[in-house]
């Protein structure tokens, strides 16, 4: 077989082959860059051969490919009389690399040069038209080919279905459909596609149980059409009947069940599916962020990471928006830091947006500040990230002048960004501002505020201590205020103690949503406060009736990022919680082991009245016991000095050192404390992979504990208690602990 190197033997004029034209065919197929096309060219303009309809035609089949559509004309423009199939050719390539109208005009020039279309050429002018979606350009064209007698052959009929399908002209397509004499299993599947797309299942279903034969694509698009219509028993159903599943019919599947909230379901097909593309892992990852699962989210990533699966930058939207959820700094950088480094365009609006959201929300203002200054232009979605970041991080002010610097762009506000910047004043209790976008929104910019506009200025009012006004402003909401608003409210009334409008307003909420513990508990602290304890019975008893049980709170510091999460943010969250009246004041207890431990210490010696019971498994209760027992020895130095405490590492700690360390141990806060606490470690082994407790912990511990009653449980090294399968002894301790002190 000839190759591009053999050109010069070829052309030779004392070595031409008598089969040159056949050599030169070979030669375009082996052609792999432009400057090869150019070669092969010359040589056939050389020879005489450029009027050669067929040798042309492959040279311009491959110069559509190669090269642009101003060459492939030039060389059309050289034929005098080209072949039908010639024109076909270029008006391929047209309808595949250049614009609608200079498709048409090349097809104008055909009739107007006498040329005769055909049914080859008909099926790429009318894919042209359903591509752009133009129906008036489409009847025109199936006009001529009525005229031309290729209207009746299947496959410029099934290009027609197409068309007017996607331009919802069903009853245009059926019409069609119908009057074919022949139709094969892409006319069906496209009849099929155009009811589905118009939302018409049930004659989609009623055609493809017809279907005398069925490929891959059309049992993908009766899933698909289910799905759309959130019937996921019926596409499930279809899937299992299917002989032969791709992984499209998966991935369908998959971001059905993830967009209606079915993430096992989605992660069992997900896990059965073969040959999963990129498609797929972005659907399970988008609809592990989707569905309030951001944790899982991140495993997928990191799981299709260790596959070697390149992620695109839906994929990365995705994970951006996992991080904003969680929250954690480290790991919104090491997203940040991936997606630099990566091939993905950070340009992109979506791409850009998602950084500034996922940096504003886990407190890295300073990298959201400068990403949103980069951006060429500013769109409502990074504005409202932005707004949101500051309205988190206490900085209402600065949310209020990016919003009206918003505004000065021309940029003007609908309800979400509304909604984002009220909720900003009321976090910051700006309520003048608050006032005048709320007024702003209703007669600057005709739009009617919603029920959550209206909760935000309820509790801006309400955190104000204007609570009159924020009852009046629910009673004049031209709709039915929802539970949000009026919980608002509740809260206020406990703060500041207004016994009568908190009674009126937790009647409405009982109304509303009567098997809400957290309203019940509300009331009855409210009740507590002022010691009327003949009401706070009455509101137990009426939880009673409504069997309705109080939320016990567990407290797992375990679950904690502990460089960012310290024993002051853990009693502000537990207060919050408190306020929200999901959980009784009276009925918390707290578990955690190792570090775990340590937090869960410290919480019950600084927060002497706030548990009723602890557990701390291998707990860290002396930094200063930890010398020479512990793999990290620097980790004391930390604890004790902060971010200093690398600076003064030793592995031979001073007097003063030792005294330091006792000092900011939990067990210098435990004397005093009213907590019932539970120790539970093991002599001579490690905790876990990084810290060795001395046992001399818990028993100093217990000594050190003279107010409550302390458990100390102590198992020798090798016990069978330390092993992993006896986990669920310890724990089955722990819960008996609790259940004595918290039922």
């Amino acid at each position: 077989m000839p190759t591009i190197r053999s050109y010069s033997s070829l052309a030779s004029p004392n070595s031409l082959p008598s089969s040159f034209l056949a050599s030169i065919a070979t030669l375009l197929k082996a052609c792999k860059t432009q400057y090869h096309l150019l070669q092969v060219h010359a040589q056939i303009i050389q020879k005489g051969l450029e009027q050669d309809c067929f040798l042309v035609t492959q040279f311009i089949c491959l110069c559509n490919t190669l090269s642009s559509l101003s060459y492939s004309t030039a060389v059309f423009d050289s034929v005098h009389s080209p072949s039908t199939f010639l024109w076909n050719t270029l008006i391929k390539g047209y309808c595949e690399r250049s614009s609608f109208a200079d498709t048409v005009d090349l097809f104008v020039r055909m009739k107007r040069e006498e040329g005769v279309p055909d049914r080859y050429t008909y099926p790429s002018l009318v894919k042209a038209c359903a591509s752009e979606a133009k129906v008036w350009e489409g009847r025109a064209i199936h006009g001529t080919a009525v005229r031309c007698g290729v209207d009746g052959d299947v496959f410029v009929s099934t290009s027609l279905i197409d068309l007017y399908g996607k331009c919802r002209e069903i009853l245009c397509a059926r019409k069609v459909f119908d009057g074919m004499s022949e139709r094969n299993v892409v006319s069906w599947t496209a009849m099929v596609v155009g009811y589905a797309s118009v939302g018409d299942l049930d004659e989609a279903h009623r055609l493809f149980d017809q279907m005398p034969q069925r490929n891959v694509v059309s049992w993908n698009v009766i899933i698909s059409g289910f799905v759309k219509l959130g019937d996921l028993t019926n596409a499930r159903r279809i899937f299992d009947q299917m002989p032969e599943k791709n992984v499209v019919s998966f991935t369908t599947m998959i971001d059905g069940y993830a967009k209606y909230g079915d993430m096992a379901s989605a992660r069992f097909l997900f896990d059965q599916a073969p040959n999963k593309d990129i498609v797929a892992w972005s659907a399970l990852i988008s609809g592990y962020a989707q569905n309030g699962q951001p944790n899982e989210a991140v495993k997928i990533f990191l799981e299709m990471s260790t596959r070697n699966v390149k992620p695109d930058e839906f994929i990365m939207v995705s994970l951006m928006s996992a991080c904003s959820q969680v929250g954690c700094l480290q790991v919104a950088k090491w997203v940040d830091s991936y997606v630099s480094q990566s091939s993905i365009d950070v340009r992109q609006d979506h791409v850009h947006a998602a950084l500034i959201d996922m940096n504003a929300k886990c407190g890295n203002m300073e990298r959201a500040t400068s990403l949103f200054d980069k951006m060429p232009k500013r769109d409502m979605i990074s504005y409202c990230s932005m707004i949101q970041g500051l309205s988190a991080h206490g900085r209402g002010d600065q949310a209020v002048a990016l919003f009206n610097k918003m505004l000065n762009e021309g940029l003007a506000p609908d309800e979400v960004a509304f909604t984002v910047i009220l909720t900003a004043c009321s976090r910051s209790g700006l309520i003048e501002e608050g006032w005048y976008f709320f007024e702003s929104m209703r007669h600057k910019y005709h739009l009617t505020p919603s029920p959550d506009h209206y909760a935000c200025m309820v509790d801006l009012l309400s955190r104000s201590g204007r609570l009159n006004a924020a009852y009046d402003l629910l009673q004049s909401m031209p709709m039915e205020p929802h539970a949000g608003a009026w919980g608002a409210l509740l809260g206020a009334c406990k703060l500041n103690g207004n016994i009568e409008l908190g009674e009126l307003v937790a009647n409405r909420l009982f109304e509303i949503e009567p098997q809400n513990p957290g309203n019940y508990v509300l009331l009855s602290n409210i009740y507590a406060a002022a010691d009327r304890w003949f009401d706070v019975s009455a509101v137990r008893d009426k939880m009673e009736e409504q069997g309705i049980k109080k939320i016990r709170v567990f407290l797992d510091p375990n679950l904690l990022v502990s460089s960012l999460q310290d024993v002051n943010d853990v009693l502000v969250a537990i207060d919050h919680v408190i306020d929200l009246g999901v959980a009784s004041p009276s009925k918390l207890a707290v578990l955690g082991g190792s570090h775990g431990g340590f937090l869960t210490t410290h919480l019950i010696g600084q927060a002497q009245d706030k548990f009723v019971a602890a557990a701390a498994r291998n707990p860290v209760c002396n930094l200063a016991l930890m010398v020479g027992t512990t793999e990290v020895p620097d980790w004391r130095y930390a604890e004790a000095y902060g971010s200093e405490g690398q600076n003064s590492f030793t592995d031979a700690p001073s007097a003063e050192h030792l005294t330091l360390f006792q000092s900011k141990s939990p067990i210098a806060r435990l004397e005093g404390q009213n907590t019932h606490p539970f120790t539970f470690g093991c002599s001579g082994s490690p905790c876990s992979s990084f810290y060795w407790v001395a046992i001399c912990s818990g028993i100093e511990r217990e000594r050190s504990s003279c107010q409550s009653p302390v458990k100390v449980i102590v198992v020798v090294s090798q016990s069978p208690v330390c092993r992993p399968q006896s986990d669920f002894e310890s724990f089955l301790s722990i819960g008996v602990w609790f259940k004595k002190y918290l039922s």
